[in-house]
């Protein structure tokens, strides 16, 4: 068993039990987890509800009212963590933050934003040389209901991912976009 440090304002634990990882969930996030999943976004996968847990899973998990047991997938290695070990090339980097810029605005277009879309919440597996993005980590998925939450996402992904990511030219270019596809959304702002 290993707990995932998490920060302190996320209720959220993470528990690797038995070679899986489980998270207490609250339900009305849960699905809009599922509703992310099921419209395709390239998101962490559900592996499953726990509906009759161990004592022991549960006394690790400790799920409060309104909360699930939650099975999820791990897929690849966090951006973050490719940086920081130097793995990624300058082209890799640029694709990874155009996908991160397209997941987030597709994100929006659903309904949705994400709470807190840094390095960390990104993940990537390599298909034949290739990067393909995920986003992870549902547990501040807000609906949007203003242009406050797409500049909270904006904000977190433009000063804690996109700058660390591609500090060039590029930059620019998926800060436009972002910016422009907030302002669709809500012209009225």
């Amino acid at each position: 068993m290993k707990r995932l440090q998490k920060s302190p304002e996320d209720p959220t634990k993470l528990i690797y039990y038995k070679g899986q990882l489980y998270r207490n969930f609250p339900i009305d996030k849960l699905m809009s987890w599922e509703f992310l999943l099921d419209s395709g976004l390239p998101v962490e996968p559900i592996l499953g509800v726990e509906e009759n847990p161990s004592k022991e899973l549960l006394n690790l998990v400790q799920p409060r009212q309104n909360e699930v047991i939650v099975k999820s997938g791990i897929v690849g290695k966090s951006v973050f963590e490719l940086i920081t070990r130097g793995n990624l090339s300058k082209y890799d980097c640029v694709r990874i933050a155009k996908q991160m810029v397209d997941i987030i605005i597709n994100l929006w277009r659903l309904g949705y934003s994400h709470g807190h879309p840094h390095l960390g919440n990104f993940t990537v597996v390599f298909k034949r040389g290739y990067p393909k993005t995920y986003l992870i980590d549902f547990s501040q998925i807000a609906l949007t209901c203003g242009r406050y939450n797409l500049n909270k996402d904006f904000y977190y992904l433009r000063d804690r991912a996109l700058w660390t990511l591609i500090n060039d030219p590029f930059y620019g270019l998926f800060e436009r976009k972002l910016l422009t596809e907030v302002n669709k959304l809500f012209p009225h702002y």
